[in-house]
């Protein structure tokens, strides 16, 4: 069997909000029976920070993220 050496793995997605604030994405570990696993996080000065939202709050941010995460892989170019 042939090694892929192309495989890539997504660690983590930075996105900034219309307010300057920056969250990051993080994939936990894809070894785990379930498959991989995105946890959102605060961001600052490269590193991670909790977040503190309310529940309504968390919820515009995750959608935002999703939409922001669909528009990117909408608009990457198709590769033959």
């Amino acid at each position: 069997m042939r090694k892929d050496h192309n495989h890539l793995q997504i660690k983590g997605l930075i996105m900034e909000n219309s307010e300057g604030k920056e969250f990051v994405m993080v994939c936990d570990s894809p070894s785990k029976p379930m498959g991989k696993v995105f946890s959102l996080s605060g961001w600052q000065r490269r590193r991670l920070v909790p977040l503190r939202h309310t529940e309504r709050e968390h919820q515009q941010i995750v959608t935002a993220a999703l939409l922001a995460l669909n528009h990117l892989l909408e608009n990457i170019p198709r590769f033959i």
